[in-house]
């Protein structure tokens, strides 16, 4: 049922307006100076079934994907009626997402649209509880949302969805990791028996994602799955960098140096943990970089902030969990630094889908000890076969306090384990602590330099 779509290659690109889209968005697309699709793209405008599956490769505009037709048919549907069909608290289209960053950034793309078609998108998560009560309350057509602002304004009656055309979840994949699977079965039974447009899009085609669907639609859901998904793109460089010490602020400070001296964009530095954000902030300060934060801890309004600034350019470093590796589009980023090693494959395509955003050269550096040898070589036998990277179960997990029940944090079963047993390591990133210099009897072995590259240039 599952089958691997690929409608065209790179010899034949269609132009957008051969498809069936609005003459207003075939107008701003044509004065933004963008004129052909992307395979996904294609997939998804030319899919006539009423439930899909877009599964593609980070930064292949799958935004763009499911936002255009559904903006489209809003405003055809005013249009042949001849008068305006918004209501209070009855959106049209609610499309869900993982983050707050991420809802705020799919309501700047759809606000390169509606704005001149005179429709009204709104992000839930960026302003006050009651603020949002009023703006919806007014009539919006749009609503970009995570799932539990969404639930905490239906549970409130400040939204309706008796009235809601199109269905999205964007990084379903993402929020299946997240322990929402319960929250999206019941939307998912909700609009099933209605008559409505119902997508579903992700990066990688796990197994949690197969289930899901299957469970949900069996046969009444069509796959739309790019050819290169879950495998290296051309564009990318990886780079695997061994640290032989527990301590790997002197490995980072050289690569940190190398990507200064090489790149003229961007960087962002991933870790697996909060404590290890504060720890690298600290350290980047006492060493004059400067740098922006993302993750849990943070503030709602000083995430916002901190977001805005690197997405301005203000600051050119971001340090985050993978909170900032889902679906946010930075196409100024050269380079992605892991400092802490992701735990699965699934979570290092997502953050290294963060560079190289639409076709652009990107290079991804990884520090790494030899416990996650593992991933590596799933990553170099993928790449040497040329066959898809087998997705495994990701780490992330649900770390923003106001979105989990009663501040809880959500973890996966692979975080926890992940946890346990580096439980004695924790103490080298707490914030002020200065790292341990503790070596087992194999690391004693001196090197001449930092790090030792393991595999150079691509995968």
């Amino acid at each position: 049922m599952f089958k691997l779509c690929y409608r065209f290659t790179k010899a034949h690109l269609p132009v957008f307006k051969q498809y069936p889209l609005h003459p207003k968005i075939l107008e701003i697309l044509d004065t933004k100076g963008l004129h052909t699709a992307t395979p996904v793209q294609d997939m998804l405008f030319t899919c006539q079934n009423k439930v899909r599956l877009l599964i593609g490769p980070t930064g292949t505009g799958k935004t763009y994907a499911y936002l255009l037709p559904i903006l489209g048919k809003l405003k055809q549907e005013e249009e042949e009626q001849n008068k305006i069909l918004t209501e209070e608290n009855k959106p049209r289209a609610i499309v869900v997402v993982s983050t707050k960053e991420l809802a705020e950034q799919v309501e700047d793309v759809s606000q390169e649209f509606t704005k001149a078609m005179k429709l009204s998108t709104l992000a839930l998560g960026k302003g006050t509880f009651k603020k949002e009560q009023s703006y919806l309350q007014e009539g919006v057509d749009l609503v970009v949302t995570t799932l539990d602002r969404l639930q905490r304004h239906r549970s409130a009656q400040s939204i309706y969805l008796s009235r809601v055309s199109h269905y999205v979840v964007d990084e379903i994949d993402t929020l299946l990791d997240s322990s929402m699977q319960d929250d999206l079965k019941k939307l998912a039974t909700y609009f099933k028996d209605k008559d409505i447009t119902t997508t579903y899009c992700g990066a990688t085609y796990s197994t949690k994602v197969k289930n899901f669907v299957e469970s949900q639609y069996k046969n009444q859901i069509t796959p739309l799955i790019e050819k290169q998904s879950h495998m290296h793109l051309e564009n990318l460089s990886h780079d695997f960098v061994h640290c032989t010490t527990l301590d790997k602020s002197e490995p980072f400070m050289a690569l940190y140096k190398e990507c200064q001296n090489k790149f003229k964009g961007s960087i962002i530095i991933f870790c697996n943990e909060i404590s290890s954000c504060h720890f690298l902030e600290f350290f980047c300060k006492k060493n004059g970089i400067k740098t922006v934060s993302l993750h849990g801890d943070l503030p709602k309004g000083m995430r916002s902030q901190n977001v805005a600034e690197f997405r301005s350019q203000q600051c050119k470093v971001l340090i985050t969990t993978d909170l900032g590796a889902r679906g946010l589009d930075f196409p100024f980023v050269d380079a992605v630094i892991n400092f802490d090693f992701p735990n699965s494959t699934s979570d290092y395509l997502h953050r290294a889908g963060r560079a190289g955003r639409a076709g652009k050269k990107g290079f991804i550096y990884s520090l790494y000890h030899n416990s996650q040898q593992s991933v590596i070589d799933e990553l170099r036998k993928a790449n040497e076969g040329e066959r898809p990277i087998r997705i495994e179960e990701s780490a992330y997990s649900k770390t923003n306090k106001e979105d989990s029940p009663k501040g809880k944090v959500i973890k996966s079963k692979s975080q926890e384990k992940q946890q346990s047993k580096t439980k004695s390591q924790k103490q080298h990133y707490v914030k002020g602590y200065k790292p341990a210099q503790k070596q087992t009897k194999q690391e004693r072995t001196t090197s001449k330099s930092y790090f030792k590259k393991v595999h150079e240039g691509k995968v």
